[in-house]
């Protein structure tokens, strides 16, 4: 199977793009933004051909390549997008495939599927044309596609979905009149009706562990909790230049940025909004991840244009000790913790090494974005796969994975692998799972052109 092609437009990137982010476009609306340099120290964003192809063929039996593999009996179930557009489960061993979908089209269209936090359902946006008619929908299922749930979107695609705590609701973003809006879903009630919650541009959230709030950055200047009747409690503070907030996974603390006569500083606080620690200055934007143990937080600071979330140096922030450690010099356009908080996987442009006088994105075949997944372990860094990205999870993820950083995870539950989609040196594409044990090489398990790891 060929590697698919990228192709390359150009555009002018100037510096508002910072506090917009750009997420206003949307993820749906987003696919026209692209790069305006190469092998310079500024993101090359690509702008995606159809992904339709044949569906890949169903089996029980894993690859000769996976079944050799630890990595191979990692719990769990792997989420991918097939190359044909439809939406599908199977295990890490690329064995047990079941199908949630089975008819996309050029005019039926499936994105965003994203795992329930029990790992037991998946939620997905349906977009489907039917001459000049546009119907889109929320929709939800078990993985052996059992007690189906079906919102009507109101011709408004989700571009971003998030379930809650409890895995009986769940948010999404997409466009509406006149700017963005935040949407809810009542799972249990039979996820028929999506009420609005919120509105603004742009529009980043996350859940209360455990509780009926989120904690939202809109527009670039509001930071507020938000309850699931739509009452605001604004936080005190202006907002500094940075995308998604984070609520702690012990449901206690809240991590956003802002700033005032003294500049940029990110900082945490009580779930009553109100600050309890300055947690370090920047001057830029800034991209940040606390790890799930609450200790540390892993951020990258971007000092220019670029249109997405993060293209800066990398480090490690230790809540207890107050110490900040160096991952990368070279910029990091994504970060990911581990389930255990042991171990961060982070991408660099390819080809990088520490000798290297500048960060470049390289690109083969004069059209290829070409990255590379780096380990950190606490100590020390070390080089895992170079591959092609496919253009799904280029465009439609990583330009804002600290948003997509709180309601998916490229992790295996045990923390020794992690899946990805994209194209591999050997010229094979698809959905591929890279252990971090033994310095193994990642295996190729499915067709397929976006891949999520469940939860549990």
């Amino acid at each position: 199977m060929q590697r698919p092609k990228l192709r390359w437009a150009v555009v002018a990137v100037v510096a508002s793009v910072i506090p917009c982010m750009l997420i206003a476009v949307g993820i749906y609306a987003g696919m026209q933004v692209v790069t305006r340099a190469l092998r310079t120290t500024e993101l090359a964003i690509a702008t995606p051909r159809s992904e339709m192809a044949l569906p890949p063929a169903a089996s029980d039996s894993p690859t000769p390549e996976a079944r050799a593999t630890p990595a191979a009996v990692s719990p769990g179930r792997i989420l991918a997008i097939a190359d044909d557009g439809n939406i599908l489960t199977l295990r890490a061993d690329g064995s047990d495939l079941r199908a949630l979908t089975l008819d996309a089209s050029v005019d039926r269209i499936y994105r965003q599927p994203t795992w329930s936090p029990s790992g037991e359902r998946v939620a997905w946006a349906e977009i489907v044309t039917e001459g000049t008619r546009l119907t889109t929908a929320l929709r939800t299922a078990r993985i052996d596609a059992s007690d189906a749930t079906n919102a009507d979107a109101e011709s408004y695609p989700p571009f971003y979905i998030h379930w809650g705590p409890e895995g009986n609701r769940l948010a999404y973003l997409s466009n509406w009149t006149g700017g963005l809006a935040l949407r809810m879903v009542d799972i249990a009630g039979g996820g028929s009706q999506a009420v609005t919650l919120g509105q603004g541009q742009p529009y980043y959230f996350d859940w209360a562990p455990g509780a009926r709030r989120m904690l939202t950055h809109v527009g670039g200047a509001r930071l507020a909790l938000l309850s699931l009747d739509g009452s605001e409690t604004r936080l005190p503070g202006v907002s500094g230049v940075f995308g998604a907030p984070q609520w702690s996974a012990d449901g206690e603390r809240l991590l956003y940025a802002v700033r005032d006569s003294d500049g940029q500083r990110l900082v945490l606080a009580g779930t009553d909004g109100q600050r309890e620690r300055d947690v370090l200055p920047f001057d830029g934007q800034l991209s940040f991840s606390l790890s799930p143990d609450g200790r540390k937080i892993a951020y990258a600071i971007t000092t220019r244009p670029v249109a997405a979330a993060s293209f800066g140096p990398l480090s490690v922030f230790d809540l207890v000790t107050g110490e900040s450690t160096p991952v990368s010099a070279h910029p990091a356009l994504g970060f990911f913790w581990s389930p255990d908080s042991r171990s961060l996987i982070y991408l660099l442009p390819a080809d990088i090494g520490p000798q290297a006088p500048r960060a470049s994105l390289a690109v083969a075949d004069d059209d290829e974005v070409w990255l590379r997944w780096h380990l950190w372990n606490g100590t020390g860094s070390q080089e895992l796969a170079r591959f092609a990205p496919s253009a799904t999870f280029l465009i439609d993820y990583l330009r804002f994975f600290d948003q997509y950083a709180r309601s998916m995870t490229p992790w295996s539950p045990d923390s020794r692998a992690f899946v990805y989609a994209g194209g591999g040196e050997d010229g094979r594409t698809g959905i591929w799972v890279h252990p971090i044990i033994d310095e193994m090489a990642p295996m190729r398990i499915s067709d397929g052109t976006y891949a999520a790891w469940s939860p549990q």
